[in-house]
């Protein structure tokens, strides 16, 4: 069974992380020994810097209260800005107009 969260929901981070440790434990079953810790996952997957040495569900609970949901449902509101954002954000991270073979 299948399932999806919108990224503008409030508790969307907080279903990652409780996947993310679903994902693990999962392959911890299985003796995978080289898997990376719950924070490693998650800070690679969403781009953000959680710190390791503390707990991530708090860290994210706190994240989620303080200011993520505010730009998503800015983003869900104005779909073109957003776009427009991540597309300002490629053009600066690699120095490439990603439409330009299209033109």
């Amino acid at each position: 069974m299948f399932q999806a969260v919108d990224i503008s929901h409030p508790r969307a981070l907080f279903f990652l992380v409780r996947d993310i440790e679903n994902v693990l434990e999962f392959f911890a079953k299985l003796g995978i020994d080289s898997l990376p810790s719950a924070t490693d996952f998650f800070n690679e997957i969403t781009g953000l810097n959680m710190d390791p040495d503390n707990n991530l569900l708090v860290q994210v609970e706190n994240f989620e209260k303080d200011n993520r949901n505010a730009q998503l449902r800015y983003d869900k509101a104005n779909p073109a800005d957003m776009e427009l954002r991540l597309y300002d954000a490629e053009v600066a991270l690699t120095n490439e107009d990603p439409a330009e073979s299209y033109n």
